[in-house]
């Protein structure tokens, strides 16, 4: 997974969020698990990869194939340039260069 955002704040409290319903998800999947099973290896826990810039995020995306994407739709121009998430997926999909699930965020006051 990977999160996109200029708000290093709000970043930091998604990640944390999503580990936290990840963790639990994981954890109620083991339990479920029959008890036949003897020596099973415990399940590992998604990466979460985070960026403050858009253009940073995109040349990852570009080269990479994350299963999804949380990404902000409002950069300020010292961001990399982007005006907006929505910039940075028509970029990465007029290259063909993404099939990833991009979930686009959006804010305000």
């Amino acid at each position: 997974m990977v999160i996109v955002d200029d708000s290093r704040a709000y970043t930091i409290r998604l990640k944390r969020l999503l580990q936290t319903v990840i963790s639990q998800q994981v954890s109620e999947n083991a339990q479920s698990v029959s008890s036949a099973v003897t020596s099973a290896k415990p399940a590992s826990v998604a990466e979460i990869i985070t960026f403050n810039n858009a253009l940073h995020a995109e040349s990852y995306l570009a080269q990479s194939k994350p299963t999804l994407v949380f990404m902000d739709n409002i950069f300020p121009d010292e961001q990399g340039g982007a005006t907006s998430g929505l910039d940075v997926c028509r970029r990465l999909h007029r290259g063909a260069q993404c099939n990833q699930n991009i979930i686009l965020m959006s804010g305000g006051p």
